[in-house]
């Protein structure tokens, strides 16, 4: 290992004294071992980690040896990860070999004792250009590439509950019966029934069947004879009221790894063989596009040219006094120059900080307006639009009340989607004939990446995604912006 972090440091990876860890390695055929160790120094902060995050990166440093010259590669996709024992501040790691292109990783301490397994871990080769691009401009889309290949799952080991799938398995009419049957097999496909309507009563359906969903949810992690199975949940993604099952799923599967799958289809007649295969994968979502299995991946997005704001028309923020609202509705006004605002929310002008927040953007040249108005009653919101003429929305509204699955009832729900999915239902709805000129919802990466205690809030924020999409199908405009934190703060919008 002489000289080794200088020649990596060569490559890109530009290793400080406490990620500089590896001991030893030895080989044997295609099985890697290595020992790795905290340096003093940093010793006494391992228990204050499941497994230091230095010290993990020095074990996999072993996996760096035998690259190309100047080549580099980064942890891409890791499954099956078992922490069995907390605090160590020395490893012993195996590396095997694990299908086409991923490894098998043990983990252990300086005596031997197991600390933790990844049953596969996938590295991706990375550019400098990569690394060093610019930070300045994180913006990011959603792509849908083919999945890696898997074995076709048996039918044997299929059943399905809820709507046909279109699977030759046994179909049963919810989980109790599949339970009363006798043994549950591997895997459980829920078929969620089609709701192709876009019309009147919307958000309750939307609210109902995530009910359900939820409820459904938690009997598969609360009854033991469905442990150590997998529910793979069937989605389409063209029906508006699947949407917030989209990031309900995702949300459930964060905070329970192996017990959830999540599928999406086009409507398109898919194969058996398909839907196997989407099964079979180890990935926790696939989608099902014209009878092709693919994987959602992050992809760095090149934005468009700058959208035009009308200068004269008036742009209406909802949450428009909370910290987002306020936020975005500075950034029009400084960024775009736009100058006449209609900031709406459930307290108006006795908002705190509502007036300072007005003079402020006065000010800058703003015409502001401050209205009490409860954007998810439609009759509210319908006078409000009635009073003012908006020639563009930007949704910021909405609430949070964070808890897992197994804390969620039905009433927690309801707080949280309300504010989200019928606000911009009754927006869509009410400025569909308006000729807008821009309509954004500002969505969560909760929704799509770590949703884990907040399943009511990812499943606002997916139905967000889905009506952007599902405006822009309709030849209106639409887009929907997940963000993470905007600052060091987090924002609570009001």
């Amino acid at each position: 290992l002489e000289g080794l972090y200088d020649r990596l440091a060569g490559t890109g990876y530009g290793y400080g004294e406490v990620f500089q860890g590896l001991r030893a390695m030895w080989r044997r055929g295609e099985e890697l071992y290595a020992e790795a160790a905290l340096p003093d120094g940093a010793r006494t902060t391992a228990g204050a980690f499941g497994l230091h995050p230095a010290l993990l990166d020095a074990a996999l440093h072993v996996n760096l040896l035998d690259l190309p010259g100047g080549q580099a590669v980064l942890p891409f996709a890791w499954s099956g990860v078992t922490l069995h024992r907390a605090g160590t501040d020395r490893l012993r790691l195996s590396l095997y070999p694990e299908g086409n292109d991923a490894v098998r990783l043990d983990l252990a301490d300086g005596d031997g004792t197991p600390v933790a397994t990844v049953r596969g871990l996938v590295a991706r080769p990375v550019t400098a250009e990569q690394l060093t691009a610019d930070a300045d401009d994180p913006l990011y889309r959603i792509d849908l590439v083919p999945a890696p290949g898997a074995a076709r799952t048996a039918l044997s080991d299929l059943a399905v509950c809820g709507a046909d799938a279109g699977l030759d398995a046994p179909r049963y009419p919810d989980l109790a019966a599949l339970a009363d049957a006798g043994d549950v097999p591997g895997t459980v496909v829920l078929a969620v029934p089609a709701d192709p309507g876009t019309g009147e009563g919307l958000p309750e359906r939307a609210r109902d069947l995530v009910g359900t969903t939820l409820d459904t949810l938690r009997l598969w992690l609360d009854d033991a004879r469905f442990t150590g199975r997998r529910l793979a949940v069937l989605l389409r993604g063209d029906h508006l009221t699947h949407a917030p099952l989209f990031g309900l799923v995702r949300a459930a599967a964060a905070e329970n790894p192996g017990r959830f799958l999540l599928v999406g289809t086009d409507g398109s007649a898919a194969p058996d063989s398909a839907l196997a295969t989407a099964l079979a994968s180890d990935e926790p979502e696939t989608a099902v596009r014209d009878g092709e299995v693919r994987v959602p991946r992050l992809a760095r997005a090149k934005p468009g040219g700058p959208h035009v704001w009308d200068p004269d028309g008036t742009v209406l923020v909802t949450g428009g006094t909370g910290g987002l609202g306020a936020l975005i509705a500075r950034h029009l006004v400084t960024g775009h120059g736009v100058r006449r605002l209609l900031l709406a929310g459930r307290r108006g002008a006795d908002a705190p900080g509502a007036a300072d927040l007005r003079a402020e953007l006065a000010a800058l040249g703003a015409e502001v307006t401050l209205a009490r108005c409860d954007v998810a009653d439609r009759a509210d919101l319908a006078a409000l639009l009635g009073r003012h003429p908006v020639r563009a929305v930007v949704h910021a509204a909405g609430v949070v009340d964070n808890g897992v699955l197994a804390s969620l009832d039905a009433d927690r729900v309801e707080r949280v989607l309300r504010p989200k999915v019928d606000a911009a239902w009754h927006l869509h709805d009410l400025t569909r004939d308006a000729d807008l000129s821009a309509f954004v919802l500002l969505s969560s990466t909760a929704g799509l990446l770590v949703g884990g205690g907040q399943a009511n809030y990812a499943a606002a924020n997916t139905f967000l995604d889905g009506l952007a999409a599902h405006r822009r199908s309709l030849g209106l405009p639409g887009v929907s912006l997940a963000y993470g934190l905007w600052a060091s703060v987090s924002y609570t919008h009001l």
